[in-house]
């Protein structure tokens, strides 16, 4: 019997975000009505137990102002997994499980949203937000004796709800903002009376301006399972960049990730063996 564990194909590289209408990769940035935004993504992740790249990702988010404060959103990304664990096979007659080393492309995730500012007021600002993801959309496995591919695949595809708040304090030189999403998977997009399963993201995120083209950002989240059976299954994730503003339209960013995980349904917290490196560019026009 063979298994494809595009769930921990996911896992490993799902990883990772103005006043006045400047982007510039403040976490509170909404582009204005009638502006569209856009942020471009490039990530890669290398293993404590190896010298050479082991994942590539490539992300968009995009979003246009429909009014000042309602926004629609589209999100995207695929990624490349390359020599990495990619299933398992099992030997019927002994049980023995043997992993399996591979190479796969996967198209991720494909989402919409909408996103509405509640309110801003003397910097405090408040939004609700919401969203429908498919993921992965599709895949290409190698490494077994054959090669798997799938395209909406029912065996390996979740289909997704999120909705939450995000919100937090801009000031002249640095903001801080936190966000709590819920979010429903399962098979299926409307079989929402079934048990599917009930995740949780939560985290803070801050900026702090040095200059007109410099900023600092840093941020931590946590995203586990909420339902009762499932034990362990939580991570934090940090991250830690910095933004160089090309003008008020346009910036470049680079950032470095890393964090906690549980290993093998352990109850205790490991440092996750990877840290992810990447570089994003954001234009508003």
């Amino acid at each position: 019997m063979k298994k494809i564990a595009l769930t921990s194909l996911l896992a490993m590289v799902a990883a990772t975000a103005a006043n006045a209408n400047v982007i510039n990769g403040n976490p509170l940035y909404k582009p204005a009505a009638g502006h569209f935004a856009s942020v471009t993504s490039l990530e890669t992740s290398m293993f404590e137990s190896s010298d050479s790249i082991k994942s590539w990702g490539l992300g968009e988010e995009f979003a246009y102002g429909i009014t000042d404060n309602l926004t629609i959103g589209m999100e995207t990304s695929a990624a490349r997994l390359i020599d990495t664990a990619i299933g398992y096979n099992v030997d019927m007659e002994t049980g023995a499980i043997e992993n399996v080393d591979g190479n796969a492309t996967l198209w991720m995730d494909f989402g919409l949203s909408l996103n509405y500012r509640v309110f801003n007021i003397d910097g405090w600002v408040l939004d609700a937000a919401a969203g429908y993801a498919v993921s992965p959309v599709g895949y290409r496995v190698s490494g077994f004796s054959e090669t798997h591919s799938g395209f909406l695949d029912k065996e390996s595809t979740d289909y997704s709800w999120k909705y939450g708040v995000s919100g937090g304090y801009m000031g002249e030189t640095f903001t801080v903002a936190g966000h709590v999403y819920t979010e429903y998977l399962n098979s299926e997009s409307f079989n929402w009376g079934d048990d599917g399963v009930h995740t949780i993201d939560l985290g803070i995120d801050g900026q702090y301006i040095l200059t007109d083209w410099l900023n600092l950002v840093a941020g931590i989240g946590y995203t586990g399972v909420l339902d009762s059976e499932a034990e362990n299954a939580g991570s934090w994730t940090g991250m830690l960049g910095a933004n160089f503003n090309i003008d008020e339209t346009k910036f470049i960013g680079v950032y470095a990730t890393t964090g906690l995980e549980h290993e093998n349904g352990d109850s205790s917290w490991k440092l996750q063996k990877s840290m992810g490196l990447g570089v994003k560019f954001g234009i508003d026009f």
